[in-house]
């Protein structure tokens, strides 16, 4: 494989020795490239207004409001449908407006205040009624449903020095409910579940170690877990 870089002097020559100014954003980008889904690589790679991070929030959001969406439609509402409206450029621009809100409602430098979030959330609801709910049902749907996975987001670790997969603290009333549930919110504890299943499997893990050690102590016997 043969990798081509398009490589210029930077606008200062001050310091030919200072790290350039995008350094830092491209190391971060290059990390996390293991983790991040190839739908964000291709969107960005065919939308060059969109940069990584926005891109990987769009995809984000689009697989999280699957599952509620495809309750309502299930052929509508197809992962790949999904994908293929957001494609459309006058769903993508909206997209890239949820994608802004997601970020300037979590910035850690200059966080929204409640009230300001409401506000850009209410002005991307009127554009979607402007500008998709005529053309497309479906993509008014698609991008309501993104708007509102934002709302109910609480904490990301989108801004977390070198983190790798992206992650989100969800209000668990947005995910609804089903046959398979019931009619009860789910608890906000199982946003949680896998994080608390894996400690206890750590625990149990480590548990069966000791008592497996102590075992063979007792038998004499030369431990695995020995030096």
């Amino acid at each position: 494989m043969m990798l081509r870089m398009l490589v210029s002097r930077s606008g200062d020559d001050s310091d030919p020795d200072a790290p350039l100014p995008c350094a830092d954003r491209l190391s971060a980008d290059v990390k996390k490239l293991k983790w991040i889904d190839d739908r964000v690589i291709k969107m960005a790679d065919q939308h060059r207004c969109l940069d990584f991070g926005r891109a990987e929030i769009i995809v984000a959001l689009a697989n999280l409001v699957h599952g509620p969406l495809h309750k309502r439609n299930r052929h509508a509402f197809t992962r790949e449908e999904l994908f293929r409206l957001l494609n459309k450029d006058e769903h993508l621009t909206v997209a890239d407006d949820i994608a802004r809100l997601f970020l300037s409602k979590f910035d850690p430098q200059s966080p929204l205040a409640a009230a300001e979030v409401a506000g850009k959330a209410a002005a991307i609801s009127a554009t979607i009624e402007e500008r998709v709910a005529a053309g497309s049902e479906e993509g008014q749907q698609l991008l309501t449903a993104m708007r509102d996975a934002v709302l109910s987001t609480y904490r990301t670790n989108f801004f977390v020095p070198d983190r790798y997969a992206l992650g989100l603290r969800l209000d668990p009333a947005f995910l609804g409910v089903n046959e398979d549930i019931g009619d009860e919110t789910p608890c906000a504890h199982r946003c949680c579940c896998c994080s608390l299943s894996l400690s206890l499997s750590l625990s149990l893990f480590l548990s069966l170690s000791l008592s497996l050690s102590l075992s063979l102590e007792s038998f004499a016997l030369p431990s695995c877990c020995a030096d």
